[in-house]
């Protein structure tokens, strides 16, 4: 919780755009290099800032003083508890166990997003988590304490490539594409390595109808 990627760099150099709420979760919409295209969406982003800020991030997370917190914020709010505890609450309970997670308490979560943000990351992109680091420097190798940030990606198309598992990337594929709703996404191809995430944006675009007719 106390810490965030690269992105957070470029937003300390550049603190006149993200001077407002509804910057920030438009920063935050476009924060991936290479999204799936929607073409013929119902609404425009602007509108969907909107909806955001009215149901799932309202102002009251906002941090005008911080922008980056307030960016932190966004992964906290909505894709931790809708992605990470979910997926892995349902990953724990496939196997007969149950998933607690002690850091994600709301009281832990506040006391960490009231510490500033420089405090947390330096000024060069391996500059993270620097409260962790510095706590334990001396203590743990510095392998560890020096180890590059990675993310909880499940390595699906490495697994497909050899067969690993079981087909179930391959057979998905196949019948998505003998679906109609497939909405021209950019990334549904079975080589692509936008693949899954443009599964989801091709769901959710069928899920809550946002192509025009």
């Amino acid at each position: 919780m106390c810490n965030y990627n690269f992105d957070n760099f470029e937003m300390w150099e550049e603190p006149n755009s993200l001077n407002s709420w509804e910057k920030i979760i438009t920063r935050y919409l476009n924060r991936l290099k290479r999204p799936p295209t929607l073409p013929n969406v119902r609404y425009n982003q602007d509108e969907i800032v909107e909806e955001l800020v009215n149901t799932t991030f309202p102002k009251s997370i906002y941090n005008a003083s911080d922008p980056v917190t307030s960016y932190m914020m966004l992964d906290i709010t909505g894709l931790c508890p809708e992605d990470y505890f979910r997926r892995n609450d349902k990953f724990g309970m496939a196997v007969g166990m149950e998933g607690r997670f002690p850091l994600a308490t709301k009281m832990f979560i506040q006391y960490c997003m009231n510490i500033s943000s420089k405090h947390k990351i330096g000024i060069g992109k391996d500059d993270t988590k620097l409260l962790p680091k510095k706590a334990y420097k001396g203590i743990l190798p510095n392998s560890i304490i020096t180890k590059k940030k990675t993310g909880w990606t499940v390595p699906a198309r490495e697994w497909a490539k050899q067969n690993m598992d079981g087909k179930l990337v391959s057979n998905a594929y196949k019948r998505s594409q003998e679906r109609k709703d497939s909405h021209n996404i950019h990334g549904l191809d079975i080589q692509s390595k936008a693949l899954i995430p443009a599964w989801m944006v091709k769901d959710w675009a069928t899920k809550y109808q946002l192509i025009k007719e």
